[in-house]
């Protein structure tokens, strides 16, 4: 059999169901929510994206306020899209709490943040699985999105469950765990496979690891997430933020890097003592200055960092 996992070689469904946004669920970008680096298991194709979401092959697309769609039910929509949070009020407290850092500090009203949250307005930050997040982003290091969505794919292809005639799964914990590193390293991981193989293991060998995290304060969970074999804390934030939502959470890549120490000097003025500012820098003048949305206002500059006037990074 020819295993192989583009999912946009899905046949065509005969009907797709319709849920219209309410007037609290806008504004909502689908293109921009699952082109914006955060997940990476979309196909985009004649208007349709098409992914996997708990093992189910998802139709959909949006029009305006109406989201037509094939594979899932209303309520996971809205779930997995977090469209039960208003986009508006994460934007209002982010710009509250820079005009507070503002006050204090007599720094310069941020034009920046406005354009950039004017542009990604629409964005959310979804719901994803914990252990595919998880995967994802230690397969993420030192790397693009194209070659991070090939290691992904390959994955799935060869040790992912059939869902479809041409679709596949994720991987299991016992999936990648009966794996050895050579065997891993066939899909593109690189240095990447023990790190893969030894997570697998640690999460079968303690099944209600991620699961107990959603109970753990953020530093906690941090803390537990970067005992397993690969995990720093820029995956570990990745993780924090994109399966269990802590919003306050800011994953420095070289991107943001880029985008906050050039753009916002005060970063360097008031955190650095050195030469270059650490990772603990850059997110903490983060938390400071844009709040208790930073992670909302990190993904809205990473969205936008191709029009930003900054040294352009290769690696997520």
């Amino acid at each position: 059999m020819n295993r192989r996992t583009d999912i946009r070689q899905r046949e065509p469904v005969e009907v797709m169901k319709t849920y219209h946004l309410t007037p609290e669920q806008l504004p909502f970008d689908l293109d921009l929510t699952l082109d914006c680096g955060q997940v990476f298991r979309w196909n985009r194709a004649g208007g349709q994206w098409a992914g996997v979401i708990a093992g189910k092959v998802i139709t959909i697309s949006q029009n305006g306020d109406l989201i037509t769609y094939d594979g899932i039910n209303e309520a996971e929509i809205i779930r997995y899209f977090n469209l039960e949070i208003k986009a508006q009020e994460i934007i209002s407290q982010i710009k509250y709490s820079i005009s507070k850092y503002a006050c204090e500090t007599g720094i310069r009203i941020d034009e920046l943040f406005e354009s950039v949250a004017s542009a990604g307005a629409g964005l959310r930050i979804i719901r994803q699985d914990p252990w595919e997040c998880l995967i994802s982003f230690i397969c993420s290091q030192n790397s693009n999105i194209p070659t991070i969505t090939k290691r992904i794919s390959l994955l799935c292809e060869r040790y992912g469950k059939p869902i479809g005639n041409t679709i596949f799964g994720f991987p299991s914990p016992a999936d990648l765990a009966r794996r050895g590193e050579e065997e891993l390293r066939t899909c593109c991981t690189g240095y990447r496979a023990p790190y893969l193989a030894g997570t697998a293991q640690y999460v079968l060998r303690d099944p209600d690891f991620l699961s107990r995290l959603f109970n753990y304060s953020t530093q906690d969970a941090k803390d537990e997430l970067m005992k397993l074999p690969g995990v720093g804390p820029k995956v570990a934030d990745c993780i924090l933020l994109f399966a269990y939502n802590r919003y306050e959470v800011v994953p420095v890549d070289v991107w943001i890097r880029n985008i906050i120490t050039t753009l916002y000097p005060e970063v360097s003025s008031r955190r650095c003592n050195r030469k270059e500012c650490s990772y603990n820098d850059i997110a903490d003048f983060c938390r400071e200055y844009f709040g208790e949305y930073a992670g909302y206002a990190q993904q809205y500059f990473f969205a936008s960092r191709q029009n930003l006037p900054v040294k352009q990074g290769e690696r997520v």
